[in-house]
């Protein structure tokens, strides 16, 4: 039975670590563009909905409406957050945690020697992403924003080809 060199190990499994690290920020990089996008949507909504709202006299009363108009546009305007799976994932505070997890993630696969846990640890979280994605998905499908859905069928692939490289890079490596 033949066995590998440690150095040729570690040369094979370069450019699978240099390709997990990559998918890992690229997709960080597209959710957060992804969550800036679509927030610039809910706002240019919100305002659509403000400037509809009834004027208001000196006195402060509204003119030229009834109990139930006034009560739409309120409501309207206060639906900006998104929850995927109970999750509200334009929260700033998530929004960096999967950003500064992708790239610990990614930084941890190029520099550590040993990277067993870390390629599960790395396979987890690109499956738990997938599963938001997917999610995202057909949400945008259901807003019929299709330049968002596509995003997040762009950043579910990445996420999948994520967890198939750390599959691989375990195989190998274990």
């Amino acid at each position: 039975m033949t066995t590998i060199s440690q150095p040729a190990v570690a040369r094979h499994l370069a450019p699978l670590r240099v390709a997990l690290a990559t998918a890992l920020i690229v997709a960080a990089i597209l959710f957060a563009h992804g969550v800036n996008a679509e927030r610039s949507n809910h706002h240019e909504g919100t305002s659509e909905v403000r400037t509809g709202q009834a004027a208001h006299s000196e006195s402060g009363e509204r003119t030229g409406e009834t109990a139930g108009e006034s009560a739409a546009p309120t409501v309207a305007a206060s639906e900006t957050t998104e929850h995927v799976l109970g999750v509200n994932t334009e929260s700033d505070t998530i929004v960096w945690l999967i950003v500064i997890v992708s790239v610990a993630l990614a930084a941890g696969i190029l520099l550590a020697p040993k990277v067993s846990a870390l390629v599960w640890v790395a396979a987890t979280f690109c499956l738990a992403a997938g599963v938001f994605d997917i999610a995202e998905i057909f949400h945008e499908v259901s807003r019929s924003d299709t330049g968002l859905a596509v995003l997040a069928a762009v950043i579910a692939a990445i996420h999948s080809a994520g967890a198939a490289l750390s599959v691989q890079i375990q195989r190998q490596h274990g």
